[in-house]
């Protein structure tokens, strides 16, 4: 072969290998793969309120997540502060974040540089221990409001937290942190068994309520987070107590760890002016509402998957409920705005993600995705939505 025609050939090759993908090369005439687009955008707003999907620690400059815990968290701040200024917000217009690490026993040093960053009240809050997140080790995923001025509640002679107010309000919703089951003018865990920190974490929530002018009545919905899901019937006996007629939404999932060495945590968002939505043929449960309308937002109770087939028949089985559920609200999937889902392994991310994602036709809505600690029945996924009849495709 002539060197000029080898000097030409070479270099062609080597483009070749660089290119190729593990099954083979790549032809003259075929283009990379393009990187599939995930079924999630970064904001949606609906009204006077603005969604975030779930943010993590990685530097947007180099494509990588800093060395060590402090900086992930300074890093992923940052991140939050860009993300709000590109939509005209600033942290002190966020009203509730929920914050996943996986490093155990790292939620002092969180809420010690998360509460650096806020000059004023800060939001409500809700932090848990996951064993795993897609793609980072910590993550945000929070709520902004375009509305007056933010109202925190304090509580009369508690204890005062740099890193987050009991609760804030924000116009018609009342949204109160993860409250567990240390006493809130000591610090100090209850003695005795698990319905003793159940009971006490629920009148810590009632406690919020009365000192904003609410009661449990208001409330329309509830996150709980336990370490070890064997408590389930144990909670579900206590929360029965508070929640006896007109219960709020709900979604349980266990997790890796909580704050304080609590085992348990419950979040609500509260209102005044509640419906109650039920599907036809849907018989509500005694302690759990299908969905709750209030005003213009629907929030709806958090499914397990039980079907045979895998994670995405499970994704499929849930979306197919929930979508019953928004039908009976008199919206569809085009109005969601806010999605969590919970996975029992982060190794389904892939084919939950194909199964999510064809139920959206014109818009996705803000999401997080976690890795559960476990998940009732032995579920592979779990998925609560929220939607606003004034959001627009």
């Amino acid at each position: 072969m002539p060197a000029s025609r080898l000097l030409r050939v070479v270099p062609a090759i080597l483009a070749a290998l660089l290119l190729a993908p593990r099954s083979g090369l790549l032809s003259a005439q075929q283009d990379p793969p393009a990187r599939p687009r995930l079924p999630f955008v970064a904001a949606v707003r609906a009204g006077d309120t603005h969604y975030f999907s779930g943010w993590g620690s990685r530097n947007p400059a180099t494509g990588e997540h800093p060395e060590g815990f402090d900086a992930q968290v300074h890093q992923l701040m940052k991140n939050l502060q860009e993300l709000l200024q590109k939509h005209d917000r600033e942290l002190r217009h966020v009203v509730h974040s929920h914050a996943y690490i996986t490093y155990p026993d790292r939620f002092a040093d969180f809420a010690r540089i998360y509460g650096q960053y806020f000059s004023g009240p800060p939001p409500a809050l809700t932090l848990v221990g996951v064993p795993r997140l897609p793609a980072t080790e910590v993550e945000i995923t929070f709520i902004a409001s375009h509305a007056g001025e933010l109202t925190p509640v304090r509580l009369e002679g508690g204890t005062t937290s740099t890193h987050a107010s009991p609760a804030l309000r924000d116009g018609d919703y009342l949204y109160v942190s993860g409250m567990d089951s240390r006493d809130l003018r000591t610090g100090r865990l209850p003695e005795g068994t698990f319905r003793d920190h159940a009971r006490k974490a629920l009148e810590n929530v009632g406690t919020v309520l009365r000192a904003a002018g609410m009661a449990y009545r208001d409330a329309v919905k509830a996150e709980v987070f336990l370490t070890d899901l064997a408590n389930f019937e144990a909670m579900n006996e206590i929360y029965r107590s508070v929640f006896s007629e007109a219960p709020p939404t709900r979604t349980t999932i266990g997790v890796r760890e909580l704050p304080g060495g609590s085992p348990i945590v419950i979040n609500l968002v509260a209102a005044t002016g509640k419906e109650i939505i039920v599907a036809d043929g849907v018989k509500p449960g005694p302690i759990i509402s299908p969905a709750i309308r209030v005003r213009d937002r629907v929030f709806l109770s958090g499914r397990i998957g039980t079907a045979p087939g895998g994670v995405g028949a499970q994704v499929r089985e849930v979306m197919d409920d929930l979508g019953r559920t928004l039908r009976a609200a008199g919206l569809d999937f085009s109005h969601v705005v806010e999605a969590k889902v919970y996975l029992a392994d982060m190794d389904d991310y892939a084919a939950m993600n194909e199964a999510y994602g064809g139920y959206f036709r014109e818009r996705f809505p803000v999401r997080s995705c976690i890795q559960a600690g476990s998940l009732l029945r032995d579920s592979r996924v779990e998925i609560t939505l929220t939607a606003d009849a004034t959001v627009r495709p």
